[in-house]
């Protein structure tokens, strides 16, 4: 699983270190790109021209959304495994 997470950390973002967090709690490698800091604002902007909010996850190349949308995703793969 390939994690990309766009986050800002100015001014703090409480929902981006969330999902950092919950990445990090699941053992999950990700690469944090850092809006202001590793892009500019106008880049993510003309990368992403839909997205209204951070952070913006993708996995495997495939947008997810944010906190909650990559939360659920984890937790609907978690479920997914399990065997009856």
């Amino acid at each position: 699983m390939n994690i990309v997470m766009y986050t800002r950390t100015s001014p703090p973002c409480p929902m981006c270190m969330q999902a950092k967090a919950l990445a990090n709690a699941k053992n999950l490698e990700f690469k944090n790109i850092d809006i202001g800091k590793d892009i500019t604002v106008e880049e993510f902007q003309s990368m992403f021209p839909a997205a209204r909010a951070v952070p913006l996850i993708l996995v495997d190349s495939e947008i997810v959304g944010g906190f909650a949308d990559f939360k659920n995703y984890l937790l609907s793969k978690s479920l997914g495994e399990l065997s009856l």
